[in-house]
């Protein structure tokens, strides 16, 4: 893969908490949240397939604090973003393909506390949000969903009552989105699941992970077919192993998996899977001297996950990686690393088949600390890779 040279795509203010999405064609939005002198709006900048960024437009209402951004894309290039204010409620705008955004429309009414919320569109367009708010002294995971072309209905509950939920995540097939969050069983804190179904309702939720020891940090992947993987973190005692569990066309879902070894916390795990439901998890962890990035691999005809490896180099602290894996199984992941003086992203390919690029690519400017890398990768296998560096939003483009 080639990368272009860090370009700016934010132009003013205190920019951070990048995120990003593509279309299949490689159409791809870019948002963050951005402060100006005090006032906290979203931005946005488009990068057409072959083409350039567009200038950076604010899609959240003026006078208002905005926050947390989240974006998805339909397969059209037309981008849902979602955000929380500080009245508090959730808020959302349509960005159309080539355009800088609709007027942003509220979500929720206002509520009494409202975080992390997350947004999936399946690839017609239809949006289902997800978001964790207080209610009777207790947070809960909410949902509601907007049609193509829609208005947002009146949110549910999907989470049960009677305990805290938070720290979730969404993802779609055509047929039905899937949400993941950890919620509190009373002793430990265990990771639960729901599919939101074309009919329109949520299904109970379903443990993932096992009783008797905490879990959290849940991230999960869904492809075109509905072959559904999950990922966290959970206590085994002396550290936090990262687990994985898997769902195939409809099945159940399977026991909880080990991928990484048991003498040092596993942290941020991240997956993505492909058409064929191979799957590709990432997390950091300590070797001893360093924390590293490392990664194991799905083999769906045997449902077997490889031993963990390791990916960035020896004798640099990584984290906070990404993984983007598009339907024919190319993945990209980046992270950042400390080269000495200075957090640098780096970022490896790896087409389907093949072992991951090395060595790393350095994708951020010497000199400054980068990071909160994000990616995306098109159907072709080419790459986009936002971060956070100073005060701005840089990308760098990789062509397969």
């Amino acid at each position: 893969m080639t990368w272009s040279s860090a370009v700016n795509i934010s132009t003013s203010g205190i920019a951070d908490s990048p995120k990003i999405d593509d279309d299949r064609s490689g159409d791809t939005v870019a948002i963050w949240h951005q402060n100006d002198t005090g006032t906290h709006t979203i931005q946005m900048a488009s990068l057409p397939a072959g083409g350039s960024w567009t200038d950076s437009a604010q899609i959240s209402k003026s006078g208002e604090n905005s926050f947390e951004p989240d974006v998805s894309m339909d397969w059209d290039g037309n981008a849902m973003v979602i955000w929380y204010t500080d009245a508090p409620l959730i808020q959302s705008a349509v960005i159309p393909l080539g355009q800088n955004g609709s007027p942003a429309v509220d979500v929720s009414s206002s509520e009494i506390s409202v975080a992390s919320p997350k947004v999936s569109l399946d690839p017609t367009g239809n949006a289902v949000a997800v978001w964790q708010h207080l209610e009777d002294s207790t947070t809960r995971i909410i949902s509601a969903v907007a049609q193509s072309g829609g208005g947002w209905m009146v949110p549910t509950n999907v989470s049960d009552p009677g305990q805290d939920a938070s720290t979730n995540a969404i993802d779609h097939s055509p047929t039905f989105s899937t949400a993941i969050w950890q919620r509190s069983d009373g002793p430990n804190t265990i990771i639960q699941a729901a599919n939101h179904t074309s009919s329109g309702d949520w299904a109970i939720p379903v443990n993932l992970s096992g009783l008797g020891a905490n879990a959290d940090s849940p991230q999960i992947s869904v492809n075109l077919l509905g072959d559904t993987v999950a990922v966290w973190r959970r206590s085994d005692g002396p550290n936090m192993l990262i687990q994985a569990a898997t769902v195939f066309r409809g099945g159940l879902w399977s026991s909880p998996t080990n991928l990484s070894t048991t003498s040092a916390d596993g942290l941020t795990p991240q997956v993505g899977i492909d058409l064929s439901a191979d799957a590709i998890a990432m997390w950091s962890r300590s070797n001893g001297a360093n924390t590293i990035i490392q990664y194991a691999i799905l083999e769906s005809s045997t449902d077997t996950w490889s031993t963990a490896s390791d990916l960035s180099a020896i004798g640099g602290d990584a984290s906070t990686p990404q993984i983007a894996v598009n339907p024919a199984g190319d993945a990209v992941a980046v992270w950042k690393r400390s080269n000495g003086p200075n957090t640098i992203i780096q970022a490896a390919n790896r087409p389907s088949g093949s072992a991951w690029s090395t060595p790393a690519e350095d994708l951020s400017e010497i000199g400054v600390d980068a990071d909160s890398p994000q990616v995306s990768i098109s159907n072709s296998g080419n790459a986009v890779v936002i971060w956070h560096c100073g005060n701005v939003i840089q990308s760098a483009t990789g062509t397969a």
